[in-house]
């Protein structure tokens, strides 16, 4: 089950780097339109860092991972 975890960790990672490039495209915007996307982009990498430090409790890593 290690490496199951080890694999979802390195996907969530994967996903998050996505985002953020997202999130970089937009950043300079700030109009309204782009607002809920910001707000929306922002809150789906805060909850994979929370999922990624779940995981990292789970194998005993958490002194490992920097929030």
């Amino acid at each position: 089950w290690i490496d199951l975890i080890n694999g979802e960790i390195n996907i969530l990672v994967d996903n998050r780097e996505k985002l953020k490039k997202q999130l970089d495209k937009i950043r300079g915007d700030d109009t309204t339109e782009t607002f809920d996307k910001k707000v929306a982009l922002m809150v789906e990498i805060k909850s994979i860092d929370m999922t990624i430090c779940r995981f990292h409790d789970l194998l005993g890593k958490r002194g490992l991972v920097d929030e």
